[in-house]
């Protein structure tokens, strides 16, 4: 019985705290990033993500059902870290020279371009590989598409406000804009 109680409770010291399994899942996560961006979608496997991040095999499978549970979660982290930055350099922007309009349009296109050129994998992941993928991460694309132009379109309306963009509809003109950055950021 003694022996029994301590192997039990060396299992629950041994159990990871909450913040140990948010490292562990962001450990996976940056695993999958430079697995995916080397590999891509299709030839990457759960054992080359779980050899990346130094765990076994069967480990990813504690935090991610499936590969495309996996991705679908890495394309979430992208969306919010590059949404987070545009934020933060067009915050510092606005504190620095109180931009309004075209010149925070500006700002957050900048902000965007310098986090493709640090980051080539979310360019790959997000811009190419994602849209690849079909109908299962179309969705999700979709959504993290339309978030952006949601962003663009607030700058368009406030250059518009501003005099400062030509009066044109304004989801049409956040689309296009998107576009061009999309298309120019995956060269």
């Amino acid at each position: 019985r003694r022996v029994g109680r301590e192997v039990t409770s060396t299992r629950r010291r041994r159990a990871l705290s909450d913040e140990e399994k948010s490292q562990r899942r962001d450990q996976i996560i940056a695993a999958a990033k430079e697995v995916f961006a080397r590999k891509g979608f299709h030839a990457a496997t759960i054992a080359d993500i779980a050899k990346q991040a130094g765990l076994a095999y069967g480990s990813v499978y504690w935090y991610f059902e499936s590969k495309d549970e996996l991705f679908l979660a890495l394309m979430a982290v992208e969306e919010a870290t590059l949404r987070a930055h545009i934020e933060s350099a067009m915050t510092r922007e606005i504190a620095r020279q109180h931009l309004a309009g075209e010149a925070l349009a500006r700002a957050a296109v900048r902000a965007t371009f310098e986090f493709f050129e640090a980051d080539k994998a979310t360019v790959k992941l997000l811009l190419r590989d994602a849209n690849s993928l079909g109908d299962r991460f179309e969705k999700q694309i979709g959504e993290i598409y339309e978030r952006c132009i949601d962003d663009i379109e607030v700058f368009i309306v406030a250059a518009q406000e501003h005099g400062e963009v030509i009066a044109a509809p304004s989801r049409m003109v956040a689309h296009t804009l998107a576009a061009l950055v999309g298309q120019l950021g995956q060269r």
